[in-house]
């Protein structure tokens, strides 16, 4: 009795864990999941419904600034902005000097409001230069649906986006090495300046860095785990009473990148929630080769050339994270441009594409592994009409030689005939 007991035990547990990491069900309003190389979504649930994105709006206030200065660029807080912009701060005071590295880390790692809104204003010549930046960046980066109207994300009515365009930014921020360097750090420490006399410790808000232990605590598949999770590099936290608790994450195991975005839930949902998708993508993908740099794809005839054969390579490899489920139902097609003679090396000839499920999942240019130049036939055709052309001639005059040798001698015998019969 025991032992059967222990056998539905165990088969019971087998059959519970199988699908452990199966399509995430969430708490929170809006989410997605996507691969950090690419870009491509691997889930998503309301990604493209309205949302209010909070404090997570300053990845995108970091984008856009490092477009404009260096971080040697020394930025000087106003009079107002310490004393008018609410929620999370560093204090910053009216004078101070600050490099915009620090500022940066400030922005990043502490969440500092009033950092966004000064460095909105050391990078406008009018008001409002900043924002209109932060919009133009957005849509750059097809942020399509989104309108900014701050650089902190506290709430305004017009100050909207989506999952979706937050997975555009976010991509954005994490293939940029300064900010991806800046949201894996779990504390910073910026030095006296000319209005501090001592050193500010920034500690990362995120907890998916730092949160152990009691009180930072979720519960996923049964077990209480930290928030801290393992292979977290980023990103951003926020939060709004409008927006609610806003996450985007990233992490990193074996290979894979990923990028989550969780908004308008609790501080325990968007940490599990997270945890859920993270836990979702590492275990249902697979980084998988398309294709090798260099690799052969085919040898094409060709007509008029120095070669009677053109080879075709590709010109870079192609790594896709792809469903383990749908590995083999990767599609590969090779489009090929029309070929104009001469051809040079690595002149890009057409391309090689992969679908999955009627979604392009990569593409890579296809190249001429040689020259190969044209064969000029026309003088080659004239020349030989011309040499033919003579060699009948020539044939004519000697045909027409013999024909009138031949008639004179015809000639001759008829007068000699003539000459006998009358004797």
């Amino acid at each position: 009795m025991k032992k059967c007991l222990l056998f539905i035990i165990l088969f019971m547990t087998i059959i519970s864990n199988r699908n452990i990491y199966a399509t995430p069900t969430l708490d929170c309003t809006s989410d997605i999941l996507i691969d950090a190389d690419s870009g491509r979504i691997l889930h998503g649930h309301k990604e493209n419904m309205k949302i209010y994105p909070a404090s997570l709006t300053k990845l995108l206030t970091a984008l856009t600034v490092l477009d404009l200065g260096e971080l040697d660029d020394t930025l000087i807080v106003d009079e107002n902005t310490p004393y008018e912009v609410d929620g999370s701060h560093i204090a910053l005071e009216p004078g101070e000097e600050l490099s915009l590295e620090d500022m940066l880390h400030g922005l990043l790692i502490a969440s500092g409001n009033d950092v966004a809104e000064v460095i909105s204003k050391n990078y406008s010549s009018y008001e409002g230069q900043f924002i209109e930046l932060m919009n133009k960046k957005a849509k750059d980066l097809g942020a399509l649906n989104s309108n900014f109207v701050n650089p902190h994300g506290l709430h305004d009515d017009d100050h909207f986006t989506t999952a979706y365009d937050l997975s555009r930014i976010a991509k954005a921020a994490y293939d940029n090495e300064i900010i991806r360097d800046i949201i894996s750090k779990t504390k910073y420490t910026i030095g006296v300046t000319n209005k501090k006399s001592e050193e500010r410790h920034l500690i990362s808000t995120n907890k998916l860095l730092v949160g152990m232990g009691y009180g930072n605590q979720i519960i996923i598949n049964n077990l209480w785990v930290n928030m801290k999770y393992e292979g977290a590099n980023g990103m951003k936290t926020g939060y709004t009473p409008e927006a609610g608790s806003c996450l985007i994450g990233s992490a990193e195991r074996d290979g894979i990148s990923l990028i989550t975005v969780v908004i308008d839930g609790s501080t325990t949902e968007v940490y599990t929630d997270t945890h859920e998708l993270l836990n979702y993508g590492f275990e249902n993908f697979e980084k998988i080769n398309l294709i090798n740099s260099n690799e052969f794809i085919k040898n094409i005839e060709i007509e008029s050339g120095d070669s009677k054969y053109l080879t075709i390579l590709s010109s870079d490899s192609l790594n896709a994270l792809v469903n383990k489920d749908s590995i083999d139902e990767v599609e590969e097609t090779i489009l090929l441009n029309e070929i104009s003679l001469p051809v040079d090396e690595g002149e890009v000839i057409g391309t090689i594409k992969y679908n999955l499920n009627d979604e392009l999942i990569g593409e890579v240019p296809l190249v001429a592994a040689f020259k190969v130049d044209k064969i000029i036939i026309e003088e080659t055709n004239l020349t030989l009409f011309a040499l033919k052309t003579i060699i009948l001639f020539i044939l004519s005059i000697i045909l027409l030689i013999i024909i009138l040798r031949l008639i004179n001698k015809y000639r001759l015998y008829k007068i000699r005939k003539t000459k006998k019969n009358r004797r």
